[in-house]
């Protein structure tokens, strides 16, 4: 990977960033009915399962849980990749700002703070953190290979 193909990576990120959070910020800070007109997709899939036989308040609890957790991979995956902050960091620090965001919906209308919600944010981060370390270390890998000389690259 050349050092442009990383320059460009990090431009990327750095756009997508800041939309992300405000969309994020947006999503989880609006009252629940202005709110379900994006998160009412759970709903939908929730009630679709339920057609099936399932039990439709299971399959919200689990479908929202799923939710969170890819409403959180960006964060883990555009903070180490936008910023100078580690994978590691990343989850911590989504750790931490899922913790403020369940705080402040407890004065939310219509909204409902949980500690699942944190615990499946936090997971999501996870799993972009993953992402971008597998990313990070595929450009230094790129790097390493690209210098070496021709012998070695084989």
């Amino acid at each position: 990977m050349t050092e442009g193909a990383t320059r460009f990576g990090r431009g990327v990120a750095r756009v997508l960033l800041p939309p992300y959070l405000l969309a994020l910020m947006w999503v989880v800070c609006s009252p629940a009915d202005q709110a379900r007109h994006v998160t009412g997709f759970v709903g939908l899939l929730a009630d679709g399962i339920a057609a099936l036989g399932f039990d439709a308040a299971a399959a919200f609890a689990v479908i929202e849980f799923a939710a969170n957790i890819v409403m959180f991979v960006p964060f883990g995956l555009l903070l180490p990749l936008a910023t100078p902050v580690g994978p590691g960091t990343a989850v911590i620090a989504a750790a931490g700002t899922s913790v403020v965001i369940e705080l402040v919906q407890l004065v939310v209308p219509g909204r409902v703070s949980t500690g699942w919600d944190v615990l499946a944010n936090t997971a999501g981060a996870a799993v972009g953190a993953g992402i971008a370390a597998l990313a990070m270390r595929a450009q230094v890998t790129g790097r390493n290979r690209e210098s070496a000389p021709q012998e070695v690259r084989g």
